[in-house]
């Protein structure tokens, strides 16, 4: 079923007093009073989610910033005769924004 979460271990998952040891099963260990952590699992289920996500509000971002410098690179190139130099210069803008959409691993 989606969205259905595991059941969780029986062991518990505190924060360790010695911040070098991460989390602990032991309460002595533990922090007193500070609540039980969730699962390894959760968290990385949760990680997961957020990773996700951010890089599907990144694409989104990313795709209507490079639509609108292309727009407007086509609206200008419609509007006025350029130049070989500067049409030149507009393939450049093109070409960076190209790049910069491969830089952030979506292109």
């Amino acid at each position: 079923m989606a969205g259905a979460r595991e059941p969780r271990s029986d062991r518990p998952r505190l924060l360790a007093q010695r911040s070098e040891q991460g989390y602990t099963r032991s309460a002595f260990e533990s922090i007193p009073g500070e609540p039980e952590a969730v699962s390894e699992e959760e968290q990385a289920g949760i990680t997961r989610a957020v990773r996700l996500a951010e890089h599907e509000r990144l694409l989104s971002e990313w795709r209507r910033t490079s639509a609108t410098i292309n727009g407007e690179l086509d609206r200008l190139l419609n509007a006025v005769s350029l130049d070989h130099g500067q049409r030149n210069g507009v393939r450049a803008i093109r070409r960076s924004t190209d790049a910069l959409g491969r830089r952030l691993g979506l292109g």
